[in-house]
């Protein structure tokens, strides 16, 4: 029996150094786990609440292992490379997209209509996943008012279905796929924010097979759908045949559609709803849902990801 007591305890606590608590502290992904952690003691709360301590927990650094892809176009003659270490030069690049300054002070990839970058994941675990969000910015030249134009998709024939994200009709829209078999096809469109062009937005949308899909325009929440029922559902495809609604047990057992390949700036290789005269800047895939904080700190900083300081954003 060790005969130890909580004194003895606060007073190894007390002896760890601040740096290395900073790197214990940086580890817990979880926000309200790490605000717990701070109610350990006064010492701990004022560790963790201060604009650098917070700058750090966001950074790239010690977010890699949530980020699964980031393109941000730094490469013009490795133009498709994600920067996030999964994927590095993997893609296939068809017709002649162009690199220049956006907004962000990065480079944005311009799209002409013929254009589109192909990227395979069937092969990676890492996207073979029902909980991610996806973060881009882009500006449409013009063409706004006709059908669609694909930033980003996994939506394709026969079996590559996971998200689909463009404007549509001067409004974002997002699609998700639940059963592979049966194709339950839910959309979330932000019907009440009309696309201008020669203007930079910032989007975000964040997936989750379990609860919702929703969309996020310049830091501001617009709409959603949720997915732990059928009920809406926009599209089924493969109707199967129940005498009432689905059970609910039934339900739950569809999975989410995965994806084969990502294509960026068109739907597919045939470039269908190509995204012609647009510019796509910053694009990340991560594999957890970003929080309010982050998708606001990235509109109101409106700079790369490796730039942004989220602790800056909440202290101001």
């Amino acid at each position: 029996m060790s005969n130890s007591s909580p004194s003895d305890s606060s007073i190894i606590i007390a002896k760890i150094p601040d740096e290395v608590l900073c790197e214990i502290f940086y580890r817990i992904r979880s926000l309200p786990l790490l605000l717990l952690a701070s109610r350990t003691c006064r010492h701990w709360r004022n560790i963790i609440f201060n604009e650098w301590f917070f700058n750090n927990y966001y950074s790239v650094k010690y977010r890699g292992r949530n980020l699964i892809g980031w393109w941000k176009f730094d490469d013009k003659n490795h133009i498709g490379r994600d920067s996030s270490g999964l994927l590095g030069n993997r893609y296939t690049l068809n017709g002649s997209p162009q690199i220049e300054q956006c907004i962000l002070g990065c480079n944005c990839c311009v799209f002409d209509g013929h254009s589109v970058i192909k990227v395979p994941v069937d092969d990676k675990l890492e996207y073979q996943i029902d909980n991610f969000s996806i973060s881009l910015w882009f500006l449409a030249e013009d063409d706004l008012n006709y059908g669609w134009k694909v930033f980003l998709a996994a939506w394709d024939e026969p079996n590559n279905y996971w998200m689909h994200i463009g404007f549509h009709d001067r409004s974002i829209e997002s699609q998700a796929m639940i059963s592979p078999t049966y194709r339950y096809q839910f959309n979330c469109k932000a019907r009440n924010m009309i696309i201008q062009s020669k203007t930079w937005y910032h989007l975000v949308v964040r997936y989750s097979r379990n609860n919702k899909q929703d969309i996020w325009i310049n830091g501001k929440l617009q709409t959603q759908v949720h997915m732990t029922t059928p009920n809406g559902v926009t599209t089924i495809w493969n109707k199967p045949i129940f005498s009432s609604s689905p059970p609910r047990l039934w339900w739950s057992s569809q999975k989410m559609c995965m994806p084969d390949a990502l294509f960026i700036g068109a739907k597919n290789e045939k470039y269908t709803y190509s995204w012609s005269g647009g510019k796509l800047a910053d694009i990340t895939i991560w594999n957890k849902l970003l929080e309010p904080i982050e998708i606001r700190a990235a509109y109101r900083e409106k700079v790369s990801i490796d730039k942004l300081n989220v602790g800056t954003y909440i202290f101001q």
